[in-house]
């Protein structure tokens, strides 16, 4: 299967980006709710289409991806760009789409691609099993890697993601060249740290999932992210996409191993290049320390913070955010002095 160069831009059913959709309600949403309604485009990455999801869904999907599909395992990806391959890993209730609007910034320079993890939209592969973690999703990874014959790849990690590209560095390290970590859950018990809200509340939300109040959970999971008005803001329309992606999110709350414990040891082993962004506004939270401690321990790992962002950095401040990356990146690729000594 040939990868395929392709633009999301460029393509007639492509997403708007979140912003312009929050600006034009902002319009006709004076004052704070307008605000709140722009900060939820934003914080969510999602890009908003300019139809229906369902009449998107009918004709052709946004960046027009092409499939893998390994041990029966399909896969959805957007290849855009020449160079050096650098494979971006969305976090939860995203997909591949959610990098759209980012790989803009990397496409000239890199080979830019964007992938939807197992159970994500568009993908529709069998329910997740008890099991499932990020684990799974790595074991994908290295099989996408493989399909596509990249050989070493830069990977740039959010979130669940960066758990995931973590996992794959420390069990397949010959498939990575770098690692970008943009504030990476842990197991916090190896550590040492105390666990991240969403870990605490987990149980709840699972209860939830298997009651069928699926959008209940999602609900309260976002809260902790964007806080509760942000969360109500959220227009139907980015709730039919979110709810597309609620397998990968029921998946995860009712693992029996959400979190697959990294011990420090398996960070200190690893020896490619690390990167790990952390927004200003997560100072004092878990998700600070749990980067802080991946950091500690990978051997000559580096550390970036993203000024006027949280958590969601890729949202709230993409032209930072983009440039840290690329700065590493270009610092790090094949022929650059970092890598010749």
């Amino acid at each position: 299967m040939q990868p395929r160069t392709v633009f999301a831009a460029d393509h007639p059913h492509a997403f708007l980006p979140g912003a312009a959709f929050g600006l034009s309600l902002g319009r006709s949403s004076p004052g704070r709710t307008g605000a709140t309604l722009l900060l939820a485009c934003l914080l969510l990455g999602l890009g908003v289409p300019a139809t229906s999801w369902q009449q998107v869904e009918a004709q052709a999907l946004p960046g027009d991806p092409g499939i893998v599909e390994v041990d029966g395992i399909r896969i959805h990806y957007v290849d855009q760009g020449v160079g050096e391959p650098v494979i971006f890993v969305h976090g939860t209730l995203q997909d591949y789409s959610v990098w759209l609007n980012h790989m803009v910034a990397f496409r000239e320079e890199y080979r830019a691609i964007s992938y939807s993890r197992r159970h994500s939209w568009p993908n529709d592969n069998l329910p997740p099993l008890p099991g499932y973690s990020a684990a799974t999703d790595a074991e994908d990874l290295a099989r996408l890697i493989e399909a596509l014959e990249l050989g070493p790849v830069h990977l740039v990690g959010f979130s669940y993601g960066g758990l995931t590209s973590l996992i794959l560095a420390t069990h397949r390290p010959e498939l990575v060249r770098s690692l970008i970590l943009a504030e990476p859950p842990l197991d916090p018990q190896p550590f040492g740290l105390r666990p991240a809200p969403a870990m605490l509340e987990r149980p709840r939300f699972a209860d939830l999932a298997r009651s069928g109040e699926v959008r209940e959970a999602m609900e309260g999971f976002l809260s902790l992210f964007l806080g509760s008005e942000t969360m109500q803001a959220i227009p139907e329309p980015m709730w039919e996409h979110l709810m597309l992606n609620s397998r990968e999110f029921v998946g995860w709350v009712s693992s029996s191993d959400p979190f697959p414990a990294l011990t420090p040891q398996d960070l200190e082993r690893l020896r490619m290049p690390t990167l790990l962004i952390v927004g200003a506004n997560s100072a004092g939270t878990a998700f600070e320390a749990m980067s802080n401690a991946v950091a500690d321990h990978v051997r000559g790992a580096e550390a970036v913070t993203i000024p006027g962002a949280g958590h969601m950095m890729w949202a709230e401040n993409p032209e930072h955010t983009h440039q840290a990356v690329l700065d590493f990146l270009r610092r790090h690729a094949i022929g650059s002095d970092a890598v010749r000594r």
